[in-house]
């Protein structure tokens, strides 16, 4: 909605605030039912949000299965729940007249717009964090030689670093009056990077199963740690793919609601409700994206149902040949993944576990963020309760209006710096794994060569048997008169046969 208008968008008291529907100006019962049905799907799946993201987030961070740039990306994505969730947290008081909106200059209407642009910026992160994926991407796909080994965080730090600045600077021209870029070239824009980038996406999925193709034709084309990087490259494609689908689909549902709440709609009752479905849709189709990336792997969904204390699902054994390989090889990597990472130590083999000192317990990223969403839960219901009846002055409302904006942020904070503090990783594992990974194949290597080196030897060693027995048997033979007499009887038949004529 515009604030401080008047009819007159240019103006630079104008504001656009990212509340698409208002409460206060439904007509019927039936609308103001929907509304509130709406808005209950909306916290129910910012909850299921937060407690999927709470649980995940700490075994995506020591996942040792993807490169640390990936993760990073992958980290500042569904870390934006939080975002998502405090901003909408905040506009709800407001949309549905909890909270009034007050004029510039009061510290409600300063919370309430910063809170705004949270709100539109990251609806612009989640445009561009799919492009953010395919940047990171296209370079694993350049660097395909030696990118398993590269652990600077440059890389990553630059693409996030953009997609951070490019959102904020569109978010904060949006709210603000005289854009100095208007909403068609912004939709243009957005159109070609998100077209661009699924393109880009599929012609990288395709060169990497090419690669695959190759590999599977030529084993020994490609070294360890290259095979392992198109591997990653092909896990990562189909994920992506299977959030574009998602998000696309969600996104279209989503934008229409926005558009005939901005737009088409002349009725404000009527615009509340197609802006309501569009902050419904908008959060589902976040939450199944969320869902899909947090679950997309095994072992993630094993750990997360590990920390529900859910029970783990019966396995049948196979039969086959080649399901019995293939269930071999998925505990191989499970254990690979979970259990154990072995180090060379001159002492000898030491297993590395998550009990070890490299690894620091993460179990205080659970606390800070049960924290934060108790404490953004409070003073919501404190604001609700208190702020219309013991605060009667400005000064008052103004206090808890500081204090509210004071745990939010620093809640925020606090889930950052747990994580960073207590989630610390140590990344040179995963060059070690890589590192084992080479020292077992060379093993391979050296045991298969010894093992032919063996079967040659002894493959020569019988030649050799067998030609000093022929030749003892004929010494046998040589000295033998009865066979030396039998030798020149045959030649003379064969003589006398060859001289007979036909």
């Amino acid at each position: 909605m515009y604030h401080d208008c008047n009819e007159n968008h240019t103006n630079h008291a104008c504001r656009f605030i990212a509340i698409y529907a208002d409460l206060r100006v439904l007509d019927t019962s039936e609308q103001e039912t929907l509304f509130i049905f709406m808005n209950a799907i909306e916290c129910i799946t910012h909850i299921t949000v937060g407690l999927v993201v709470s649980l995940s987030i700490d075994t995506v961070y020591n996942c040792a299965r993807f490169h640390p740039n990936i993760v990073r990306v992958f980290l500042f994505f569904v870390s934006h729940s939080y975002v998502y969730a405090s901003s909408r947290l905040v506009i709800f008081f407001f949309q549905n007249g909890i909270l009034d909106i007050d004029v510039a200059g009061k510290i409600s209407y300063t919370f309430l717009m910063i809170f705004s642009v949270l709100r539109v910026y990251h609806l612009y992160s989640c445009v561009f964090i799919f492009t953010a994926f395919c940047v990171e991407r296209l370079l694993a796909t350049i660097w395909l030689e030696d990118y398993e080994n590269r652990r600077n965080p440059t890389a990553s730090i630059i693409i996030l670093a953009t997609v951070f600045l490019v959102s904020v600077a569109l978010g904060m021209d949006t709210t603000y009056a005289d854009p100095v870029i208007s909403i068609p070239v912004k939709i243009i824009f957005i159109g070609i990077v998100t077209l661009g980038s699924r393109a880009a996406s599929i012609i990288l999925h395709k060169h990497n199963l090419n690669h695959i193709k190759v590999m599977d034709r030529q084993i020994h084309r490609y070294k360890l740690s290259t095979r392992f990087q198109i591997v990653e490259n092909c896990r990562a494609f189909e994920l992506l793919r299977n959030v574009a689908i998602v998000a696309t689909t969600g996104i279209c549902l989503a934008a229409i609601g926005l558009f005939y709440s901005l737009y088409l709609l002349a009725d404000p009752s009527w615009a509340s409700v197609a802006g309501v479905v569009f902050d419904t849709l908008n959060a589902v189709v976040f939450a199944a994206v969320i869902i899909l990336c947090c679950f997309s792997q095994p072992f993630w969904r094993d750990e997360f149902r590990k920390k529900l204390r859910l029970p783990r699902p019966i396995i049948v054994h196979p039969t086959s040949s080649e399901s019995i390989r293939d269930s071999h090889f998925a505990d191989l990597s499970k254990a690979w993944e979970n259990k154990w990472l072995w180090e060379c130590q001159p002492q000898g083999r030491i297993p590395l576990t998550r009990d070890s000192p490299n690894y620091s317990s993460n179990r205080w990223i659970h606390s800070f963020t049960l924290i934060t969403l108790a404490a953004s839960l409070f003073s919501s219901v404190f604001i609700m309760l208190s702020g219309g009846s013991r605060f009667s002055d400005e000064k008052g409302l103004h206090l808890v209006y500081l204090l509210y904006e004071t745990v939010c942020f620093s809640s925020f904070f606090f889930i950052l710096v747990g994580i960073a503090y207590f989630g610390y990783r140590n990344y040179s594992l995963q060059i070690e794994a890589n590192q084992l990974r080479q020292q077992i194949y060379s093993k391979w290597l050296l045991d298969r060569a010894i093992a032919l080196q063996k079967l040659n030897r002894e493959v020569n060693e019988d030649e050799e048997a067998m030609k000093v027995a022929k030749e003892k048997k004929k010494k046998q033979d040589d000295a033998n008169p009865l066979h030396q007499k039998t030798i020149e009887e045959d030649e003379k038949f064969e003589n006398a046969a060859g001289a007979t004529p036909k």
